[in-house]
């Protein structure tokens, strides 16, 4: 995660920067650090979501087309379905880190 907030608000105030000062250098770089990672949770949701519901269009059309045909056969994109579920999950887990 980086070096901690402590650290860097003392090493801040040991090159001169008053303890106010400091204290407000470090709050606006932990913000826009929160809203850095939030910001890549949201695309991750997005990715996620877009690989996990194009694996089920492509399953449940190929299905569709199979089950029309006798011994027909279908795509199962569990791939798609599995990284979509697992980038879904780690972008919500981003996008309500606190």
């Amino acid at each position: 995660m980086g070096v901690p907030v402590s650290t860097i608000r003392r090493s801040l105030i040991s090159k001169g920067l008053d303890v106010d000062s400091a204290a407000n250098v470090t709050h606006d770089l932990r913000t826009a650090r929160l809203e850095a990672t939030r910001t890549r949770g949201r695309t991750l949701v997005l990715v996620g979501s877009l690989l996990l519901g194009g694996g089920l269009l492509v399953t449940a059309i190929s299905y569709d087309v199979a089950s029309r045909t006798p011994g027909g056969s279908y795509v199962v994109a569990w791939g798609a379905m599995a990284v979509g579920a697992i980038q879904l999950v780690r972008g919500l887990l981003k996008v309500s880190e606190r």
